[in-house]
């Protein structure tokens, strides 16, 4: 009689997508456990307490001013319950999934699953494999020093992750820094699963108004001041927008007000069509307006079959798409239909958990992957062009091309060359 396969997923949340993977795999009759090293702050919920865990969270929250000494002194009291957690892991789990970069050991766990004959899968969603000269949140920080030294950082860990990882899963606009090829994320999905918080009464709505939601994980980051200003902007013109914008609210409030509007607006410079808040308000029929500058890239980079709906535009194009909406509110409806259908037929936690286990069995077909050889997309996340443009600029002038950390890429290299010179 054939083993059943255990999964152990961890070690840390991003937008509910590992919860809901878990509580996919329950759902297919696999036995799997998601355990996090630390408290989310917005509570996604679905992660299992583990005495080993639990007592490495405690460990984390103390508190101390110097963040160096802090680090260094709670890694230290952790090791043994680390250690423990690990041999749980061991003895317990065939399969490892590993969201972001996540280690127990600073790594020196995964020769050990290895050596155990264990299966290794790392799951990248955004900035854990992005180039920090890509991250707005780096370039509105203007601090060189700590790209660069992030930059470094960053490529030795995904060169270790690569040396020992079964399968990676990662999106190819992120994907710069990997040499070996990777499961494009948007084959797999992004798992979703209806939400156990019992509904509030519905807050009365004026009819009269169209109801916008913004709920901003990082404003900065999100372009919330331009949002803030279109908004503005239409309102003047005599429009009728009861605009909702909610900044590091539990997840339930979230849900509720997803649940109350009209359709979403999720940011001005994102890289993919559908990110966590514009997946959930999918599940609940609500579009999302997502401005990108890799919406001119995307179908070059993924299957049409495998891109879900969404008001995917350019940057520029965000207030007008807005106030067209706003005027023909009857579209957009539509689209958040059709992204509803989408994201349930193809990106419920029991369907993505069945394409996990393709992955872990080697049955994900070879127009699935992704060669990082292939990537043209540099424009990142979380900030404009012209802000990236100076940015690269300096950074290239005060570190040079190893600043980059794409020896092997010179082609890309090149293009980010040639996009500083531009005018």
């Amino acid at each position: 009689m054939k083993k059943k396969t255990r999964i152990f997923v961890g070690l840390v949340e991003v937008a509910g997508y590992f919860g809901n993977l878990k509580k996919g795999f329950l759902e297919n009759g696999v036995e799997c456990e998601f355990i996090t090293l630390d408290n989310h702050k917005f509570n996604y919920g679905n992660e299992d307490r583990n005495i080993f865990s639990e007592l490495i969270k405690k460990i984390n929250k103390i508190n101390l001013k110097n963040k160096k000494i802090y680090f260094m002194l709670s890694y230290f009291l952790s090791i043994i319950p680390r250690l423990m957690l690990l041999i749980y892991i061991l003895f317990k789990f065939d399969v490892i999934i590993y969201s972001l970069n996540s280690t127990l050991l600073r790594f020196l766990e995964l020769p050990i699953y290895k050596l155990f004959n264990k299966k290794i899968v790392y799951v990248y969603l955004g900035s854990d494999s992005r180039p920090p000269y890509l991250n707005g949140w780096f370039v509105n920080s203007g601090n060189y020093n700590s790209t660069y030294k992030r930059s470094i950082k960053k490529k030795k860990i995904i060169k270790k992750v690569e040396k020992y990882a079964d399968y990676i899963i990662d999106y190819p606009p992120q994907a710069h820094f990997h040499e070996r090829n990777f499961i494009s994320g948007l084959t797999v999905g992004f798992p979703i699963s209806g939400f156990e918080e019992q509904p509030k009464k519905r807050e009365k709505i004026n009819k009269d108004y169209i109801r916008i939601l913004h709920a901003p994980s990082s404003p900065i980051i999100k372009g919330s001041f331009n949002i803030d200003k279109y908004i503005e902007n239409l309102k003047n013109k005599g429009y009728n927008i009861d605009f909702i914008k909610i900044v590091n609210k539990e997840h339930s409030e979230v849900i509720q007000e997803i649940k109350n509007c009209d359709f979403v607006i999720d940011q001005m410079y994102s890289d993919t069509p559908l990110a966590g808040l514009a997946t959930e308000a999918a599940f609940f029929g609500k579009a999302s307006i997502v401005g990108s500058y890799y919406v001119n890239y995307i179908n070059n980079d993924v299957e049409k079959r495998f891109i879900p709906p969404s008001v995917f535009c350019l940057p520029e194009e965000l207030e007008s798409k807005i106030e067209y909406f706003i005027n023909n509110i009857d579209q957009i409806k539509e689209i958040g239909r059709e992204s509803q259908k989408f994201v349930k037929n193809n990106w419920g936690s029991k369907v993505v958990a069945r394409k996990y286990m393709d992955v872990i069995n080697g049955k994900i077909p070879k127009s699935n992957y992704f060669s990082p050889y292939n990537i043209e997309y540099i424009y990142g996340v979380g900030t404009s062009k012209s802000q990236l443009k100076n940015f690269l600029k300096n950074y290239l002038h005060e570190y040079g091309e190893k600043g980059l950390c794409l020896n092997d890429k010179p082609d890309l290299v090149e293009r980010i060359k040639k996009f500083i010179d531009t005018k």
